[in-house]
């Protein structure tokens, strides 16, 4: 044997006592050994030695237990324990026992204790790779404790479990290792703890050693979905130990202290308290869990509260008093979250905090957030609705109004408040009112204050702020009645005209109290009607408002929008004056505030039909350029966008005729000059009904539209100025320029195909699909019926002259204008010289033909060409061409053949089998080629709108030309194929699907037998197959199911003729295999889609055929009880992670599932209308399917109770299966409800009693 590289050469390894000598030497290396060894083991050396396997067995257990002495690191090399499993392996099964003695000897745990300790203590230096060290001992301890039962100490078990969770922690390895470690890891540990009791000191110990590693690494996704169930299952035995959850206090301390000297632990920390609370079913635990933890990480404690809170469990007012405590610490945004979710538990501790919590806000400062103030507010404040303290509330707000007045006196903030007011009485709206507000305003309490704070020196602020916080309350109470009924409106009307008729010393206040005292009165005036106002002088109040608008203007004081208002509805209300200097003083306010878009919002939304009626054209002209101007300020203009959009979707602007005028007026201007944002001001004309556009504005404006679509390179533009013209070419004006001159379309056309836009294009044909509809709509007229006929005669005259050998790959705009024409000739072809329209029908077919002769010779694989090849085909497809031209069919059978030859496009191909289908004979053996392209074309990928338009399509006007026999000969051969399908099933499916949608065609006397064996032998075909309907492949994605329900649903509704009995049993037990198969696997794709699809197929079997049911009830009982039983879960832990990872894909989660099942369940039971006459008979249509619907219900309703005591249901599901759960208790009868009962065992009465008293409470029509 040649020498092994790095080995010393030994003169006497020729025999066994050379080998065996050198292999016992202290001096030998470990890779000598390794080789020597497995040169022994593979009868490599000539030598002969005997006990070659016991030998090396004993050498390497004698090696492998040195912990001090010269062989410490042969334990770290993987290929010793490469040879430990391959040693293993050579003892035959009469020495098992030898081995095993010897076995005895090897110190295994203190071993791999060691091994693992030093892997996660390695600093890459020392192990070579770690990755198969770990791999190989991995594998020899599962050999092992496959074998033999091993002693490892507790102690041991820790360390090993400790050391594999660091090396798993620093290294990222891949899954499938992990997953075969994980389980062997998991085997020692279960040793180590299997005959040990779980003590205190246990839990301890785990959990400040190995706990944090282990969630670690399942929070940091270090391993594989059966590692986490494995690890997991393992804090959930000794941590979360349902019989010692005393001890998980004390655990979590230690834990914490741990967690204390690491970093990036909060999600770990999380992790365990979601496991905690999925296992701990005692409340009070986890709640004082919670406060430890609150104390070390209070950024986690949203997230621990969304824990908690999915136990639907009533959390004490104590903890939830200590947790919102906590928030008031700080100004952190989490403890804004956590005090919102305690708002929502407990209303007393929204009132009792409700001081603290608004300091907080005023802490905050400019730093805070807004909408969480609000949301958190509408919490407060509903709290305080809820628990009858409103007045409480409106002491504690108007307290702080002065404190922080544009937070609390903000709009947001009133219109909360107000919100809530509704739910005062009466009489404490009354005495707030009279008692507490409205003795503030009157100029007597003015001077009366101002007296006393002069005698008492302290300033006249305290009064300001008294009455700025009344009107605050008032404007408060008015808005909460514009939400409340007509009574208490009346009932308060004395209190707010007193308010209404108040007067203070108006400018010795603040601008902002001047603004809330109008707005006060403004809101009053808007609150009652006309007749309300009898018993006050309008007249009186409007001269005094108007003095008080008079003297501000006199004065230079500060106006406010509100005394405008006031004034307009003062004059909606009655005729006083409004003079022209108000309105012009309105406009410079206007023009002086132009930046404040919640003012001009207000102004042209509310005041529209005012300002129509006594603006003048000049000061509207001034109100829409403010309203439609730009401002080079970034947020003002979104503001601004957001105004347009507002004010151009109220439908009443339409209404105004000078104010829609003017907006036309200017907008014709603005985009004359392409003004800045012009796509904005784009948008704004396009929303302009056509209707308000005179024929003069309209020729004006699809004239600059024309010139911009041609001058400006952005399609954006191009595309909103081609649909405006869209929009306005509704009612055509027949003399713009692009409805006069056919060229201004031939040049939309050729910058549509620049840009390469398919839009753009689109939305020209449109145009001129409209241009050329209402000139066929006129042709009586002269000048119509010569545009018609100049536009043929010149199409005509291009196809004559156009050389298609010179022609480029881009299609001329002629072709396209001419396929328009050719396909919207009305049906008496009235208007057009038919004649010319032969003509030209004809040179366009012979052109389109020779173009693609041309684009064939000169074929690459070229976008441009292939979209012209593509469209040429399709639009030989849709023009009608003369049937008797037999020419021009022989020549376009010739093109399609050469077409064939030449290209891949998949769009090209779909268009090609289009014009196939036109040409092909109805014969069987075309019939089948083209059934034969269709699933090849198919099979190809091709993007969606190919596969089910233009195929589908194709095929069926091709069916639709066959006569019966081919017709059922080539769906004959399609079924047959089935068997052979192994995959692409949907295809076959869907072309199974179009044969029978048009079997309708033959519906015969003479063909019905053979129809309706057919389509048994179809459902028996797709029964069979069943399975692969179901297949999952990530391509099909179960879409070969969803095609059949659809057809299924069809066929019961469209070719109910062709039904029999055993067709309709086979329809219903498609259905039940379908449920069952959900059933059997809940990741089936589009899992929800089938099951709802499943019910409408049994509601259109109610529906259509429930006379087939008579006598078949195990056709009901065996579909209704697994569409019922899907919508319960069975898993507890399931429905616990579905829950935290928010799965709506589940069917038992899905609200359209259970909605589903209790719509067909209402038609099981409610027979339709049509058989509900005379039913003044004994023996009425009704009462008959009642009495036979009786024979199964009571399966069903037995079913449902088994159901809810076995397995758990979602609240909202259960509450729409209740629905239809009442409709069965509205068919059976009394001795039936006992049977029932007697079926049942003690839980289930007790449960069935419950919901027989919930439909008796509930459920049941009462004629009261």
């Amino acid at each position: 044997m040649s020498s092994k590289n790095g080995m010393k050469q030994v003169k006497d390894l020729s025999t066994a006592e050379g080998l065996t000598r050198f292999l016992r030497s202290k001096d030998i290396v470990v890779q000598q050994l390794i080789e020597i060894s497995n040169g022994l083991l593979d009868d490599e050396y000539s030598s002969v030695l005997p006990n070659k396997v016991d030998f090396i067995f004993e050498l390497l257990v004698d090696r492998l237990n040195d912990f001090k002495g010269n062989f410490k690191d042969f334990k770290l090399n993987y290929e010793i324990w490469l040879l430990f499993i391959k040693n293993w392996s050579n003892f035959s099964e009469e020495v098992v026992s030898q081995r095993n003695k010897i076995f005895k000897l090897l110190k295994i745990s203190d071993i791999v204790e060691f091994v693992l300790k030093e892997i996660a203590n390695d600093d890459n230096t020392k192990i070579g790779d770690r990755v198969k060290l770990l791999d190989s001992i991995m594998q020899m301890c599962d050999l092992v404790l496959s074998q033999l039962y091993l002693t490892i100490t507790v102690e041991q078990g820790l360390n090993i479990l400790q050391n594999y969770v660091r090396i798993i922690h620093q290294n990222t390895f891949n899954f499938q290792n992990v997953s075969r470690w994980t389980i062997t890891i998991n085997k020692m540990y279960n040793v180590s703890v299997s005959d040990k009791r779980i003590t205190q000191k246990f839990t301890n110990e785990f959990s400040s050693r190995c706990l944090f590693g282990i969630l670690r690494i399942i929070s940091d996704n270090k391993i594989d979905e059966t590692s986490k169930r494995i690890l997991e299952s393992i804090i959930l035995e000794t941590v979360l130990n349902k019989d010692n959850i005393s001890f998980f206090k004390i655990n979590v301390k230690t834990f914490l202290s741990i967690l204390a000297t690491e970093t990036d632990t909060e999600s770990s920390m999380l992790y365990l308290y979601k496991l905690a609370v999925w296992r701990i079913n005692d409340v009070n635990v986890l709640q004082e869990v919670f406060i430890l933890i609150s104390d070390k990480f209070p950024t986690i404690l949203t997230t621990l509260m969304s824990y908690l809170l999915a136990l639907n469990r009533t959390l004490s007012k104590d903890f939830l008093s200590q947790l919102i405590e906590k928030c008031f610490i700080s100004t952190d945004s989490n403890n804004y979250k956590l005090v919102s979710q305690i708002l929502e538990l407990n209303l007393e501790l929204g009132v009792r905090f409700a001081d603290k919590i608004f300091d907080l806000f005023i802490l905050d400062g400019k730093n805070l957030d807004l909408n969480i103030f609000f949301e958190i507010s509408s919490k407060v404040i509903n709290c305080f609705a809820r628990m009858r303290e409103l007045e409480k509330l409106y002491e504690i707000w108007l307290g702080l109004i002065p404190i922080n007045y544009n937070l609390f006196a903000n709009d947001k903030f009133i219109s909360l408040v107000s919100r809530e007011t509704t739910s005062f009485s009466d009489s404490q709206l009354l005495n707030l009112l009279n008692i507490t507000l409205l003795p503030k305003l009157s100029i007597e309490t003015d001077r009366q204050q101002e007296e006393e704070e002069k005698e008492n020196d302290n300033g006249s602020g305290d009064l300001k702020y008294k009455v700025d916080q009344c009107l605050i309350a008032l404007i408060t109470i008015v808005q909460s009645l514009f939400n409340s009924n007509q009574q208490r409106v009346n009932y308060l009307k004395p209190a707010l005209f007193a308010a209404l008729s108040s007067e203070i010393d108006l400018y010795s206040y603040s601008h902002k109290t001047i603004l809330s005292f109008w707005r006060l009165k403004y809101l009053i005036l808007c609150l009652y009607n006309d007749d309300d106002f009898e018993e006050l002088n309008i007249e009186e109040l409007g001269s005094k408002v108007t003095e008080s608008w008079l003297e501000s203007v006199s004065q230079g004081k500060d106006r406010n929008q509100y005394i405008y208002f006031t004034l307009f509805r003062l004059r909606e209300l009655s005729e006083i004056s409004i003079s022209p200097q108000l309105i012009d003083d309105f406009i410079k306010y206007i023009s002086d505030n132009r930046d404040d878009i919640e003012l001009l919002k207000i102004s042209f939304d509310r005041w529209l039909v005012f300002f129509n009626l006594f603006f003048s054209r000049d000061q509207i002209r001034q109100i829409v350029k403010i309203v439609l101007e730009d401002v080079n300020k970034k947020n003002i203009n979104q503001a601004k966008e957001e105004l347009w959009n507002q004010s151009f979707e109220n439908e009443y602007i339409y209404e105004q005729h000078q104010i829609v005028q003017e907006c036309i007026d200017q907008l014709i201007e603005i985009i004359a000059e392409r003004k800045e944002p012009l796509l904005s001001y784009l948008e704004l004309a396009r929303k302009i009904p056509t209707q308000c556009f005179n024929r003069f504005d309209k020729i004006k404006l699809l004239n600059i539209l024309y010139e911009l679509s041609t001058k400006v390179g952005q399609p954006e533009i191009i595309l909103k100025s081609l649909s405006i013209i869209l929009n306005l070419l509704s009612q055509p004006t027949f003399k713009s320029n692009i409805e006069s001159d056919i060229h201004k379309i031939y040049k939309l056309i050729e910058i549509a195909e620049e840009s390469n836009n398919d839009f753009i294009l689109n939305t020209i044909l449109d145009i001129f699909t409209n241009i050329w509809k209402h000139n066929l709509n006129q042709h009586s007229d002269k000048l119509n019926e010569e545009w018609i006929s100049n536009l043929l005669q010149n199409l005509t005259e291009f196809f004559n002259k156009f050389e298609v050998n010179r022609m480029e790959a881009k299609l001329p705009p002629e072709y396209l204008v001419c396929f328009v024409i050719l396909t919207n000739i009305p049906s008496d072809k009235k208007g057009i010289n038919r004649e010319q329209l032969s003509n030209l029908s004809s040179n366009f077919a012979k052109s389109a033909l020779s173009s693609l002769t041309t684009l064939v010779s000169n074929y690459n694989e070229n976008e441009i060409v292939a979209s012209s090849m593509s469209w040429l085909l399709r639009s030989l497809y849709e023009i009608d061409v003369d049937i008797n031209n037999k020419q021009l069919f022989v020549e376009m059978k010739v093109i399609v053949r050469d077409v064939g030859k030449v290209t891949r496009s998949p769009t090209v191909k779909s268009h090609l089998f289009l014009l196939l289908c036109k040409l092909l004979d109805s014969t069987i053996t075309e019939s089948l080629y083209l059934m034969s392209l269709y699933v090849v074309l198919k099979t190809e990928n091709l993007g969606a709108d190919i596969t089910f338009t233009d195929l589908d399509r194709g095929i069926e006007n091709y069916l639709k030309k066959l006569d019966f026999d081919v017709f059922m000969d080539s769906l004959s051969s399609l079924l047959a194929s089935f068997s052979e399908i192994e995959q692409n099933f949907d295809i076959y499916v869907s072309l199974l699907s179009i044969f029978l949608k048009n079997i309708h065609f033959f519906k015969a006397k003479d063909v019905n037998t053979r129809s309706q064996k057919l389509l048994t032998s179809a459902l028996s075909t797709v029964s069979t197959y069943h399975d692969k309907l179901m297949a999952q492949d990530d391509d099909q994605d179960s879409k070969a199911i969803l095609i059949v329900l659809n057809m299924l649903k069809s066929v019961l509704v469209d070719i109910n003729w062709a039904l029999t009995q055993y067709s309709f049993e086979l329809i219903m037990s498609l259905v039940t295999k379908t449920i069952y198969s959900l059933q059997a696997n809940l990741q089936i794709p589009n899992s929800t889609a089938i099951y709802v699809l499943s019910t409408q197929v049994v509601s259109n079997a109610l529906l259509f055929h429930r006379f087939r049911l008579s006598g078949r009830h195990h056709l009901i009982t065996s579909t209704f009880v697994p569409l019922m039983e899907c919508l319960f879960i069975k898993n507890n832990k399931k429905v616990f992670n579905e829950s935290m990872n928010s799965n709506k894909g589940a069917i038992f989660k899905s609200i359209d599932c259970a909605t589903s099942f209790q719509r067909i369940l209402s038609n099981l039971c409610e027979p339709p209308n049509n058989l509900q006459n005379n039913s003044a008979q004994l023996n009425s249509s009704s009462s008959l399917i009642k009495k036979s619907l009786r024979k199964h219900l009571p399966v069903l309703l037995i079913n449902y109770v088994n159901f809810q005591s076995k397995y758990k249901m979602d609240n909202k599901i259960r509450e729409e299966v209740a629905n239809g759960i009442t409709v069965i208790f509205d068919v059976l009868s009394q001795d039936e409800l006992i049977v029932i009962s007697a079926s049942l065992d003690f839980a289930g009465r007790t449960y069935f009693r419950n919901l027989y008293d919930d439909y008796k409470k509930f459920g049941k029509w009462r004629d009261d």
